[in-house]
């Protein structure tokens, strides 16, 4: 450790099969832990760099998330005959009156958001929280790739051996 800094990559990252294995990728950190040991993955795309893994415990709390979850009208539960009414009553002739687009909008947003507020229920919605693009056919071709991977430094390892 020098520099208070330290260097968590003990094994090569970088280097096909008759190469010599090179430990050219790093991690440095200062002052954070690793949760768990550095997973060497496969690589991506035409690159001969493992992909390192690894988990940082920096003394971050994270909440709970609910942040996918969204709160919706239901406006098929609406009680549409008081909205009616509600919307009867309004003194709309005294909003026309006014010379300002902005502050006609804000009052008119102000007598919207109240009667939804009363006569339209709320329900909470929740949202996917995996990204769209990953379908199933992406996470197959992962899956065989990762599966090629294990296989090849296997093989790899076992030709070492005999060497």
């Amino acid at each position: 450790m020098e520099n208070l800094l330290t260097q968590w990559v003990r094994h090569p990252t970088r280097g096909q099969q008759g190469d010599t294995p090179l430990r050219l990728d790093l991690i440095f950190t200062k002052g954070a832990q690793l949760r768990q040991g550095i997973e060497h993955e496969c690589p991506l795309g035409k690159s001969d760099h493992e992909l390192l893994k690894f988990y940082l415990d920096v003394g971050l709390s994270v909440e709970n998330g609910d942040g996918y979850k969204e709160e919706c009208l239901n406006y098929a539960r609406a009680r549409y005959n008081d909205l009616k009414r509600y919307f009867d009553n309004v003194d709309w002739s005294a909003m026309y009156q006014e010379v300002s687009i902005q502050f006609k909008y804000n009052k008119f947003m102000e007598i919207y958001n109240k009667a939804m507020e009363n006569f339209v229920p709320k329900y909470t919605k929740k949202t996917l929280r995996r990204n769209q693009w990953f379908n199933k056919n992406c996470k197959k071709a992962k899956s065989e790739k990762e599966k090629t991977w294990r296989k090849y430094k296997k093989i790899n390892k076992e030709m070492e051996r005999s060497i």
